[in-house]
């Protein structure tokens, strides 16, 4: 992997990818990255959630800011890849009430839109760093299945091999 082998995975990308690259999120604040990486496929995805429901846009097409589609089809290419549909490990950060309301409803709905829709697809979380204050970042290596997180202003760091 050569060092420019960087993605960059603003709201509503997905990115589902067998190639060796850096899957990097933009700043995450109550927004979601769902990171999944399987070993026997090397193949990482990486999908940035903004909202918690699901409406079509105005002309009808689907938008993947959206939790519900978003992880549909998060899932759904990740088994049309490897033909795995069930145990698919996940990870999910970010979540953060960045705004430090009181009244937050935003990010509560997000994060558990977030969940709901793993648990449907039998997915299996296998890494969770919710909410809290500060706006964090991800990076997935796409050939070591290695994750890291920073948290506000710090430098990343390794939290896991998925």
């Amino acid at each position: 992997m050569k060092p420019g082998d960087q993605i960059y995975i603003g709201p509503g990308d997905l990115v589902v990818t067998d190639t060796p690259a850096l899957l990097n999120s933009t700043p995450l604040g109550s927004c979601i990255a769902v990171v999944s990486y399987l070993k026997n496929f090397h193949l990482g995805a990486m999908i940035h959630i903004m909202l918690p429901n699901s409406p079509l846009t105005a002309d009808n097409q689907i938008d993947l800011r959206y939790a519900v589609p978003g992880i549909n089809a998060l899932f759904s290419e990740i088994s049309s890849a490897t033909g795995v549909t069930k145990r698919i490990p996940v990870a999910i950060i970010g979540g953060a009430n960045v705004l430090k309301k009181k009244d937050d409803f935003l990010t509560p709905a997000i994060t558990e839109s977030v969940i709901n829709c793993i648990m449907k697809h039998n997915g299996e979380i296998v890494y969770k760093d919710l909410g809290g204050t500060l706006r964090r970042s991800v990076i997935l290596n796409t050939q070591s299945g290695d994750l890291f997180v920073s948290v506000g202003n710090g430098h990343s760091k390794k939290v896991v091999s998925l």
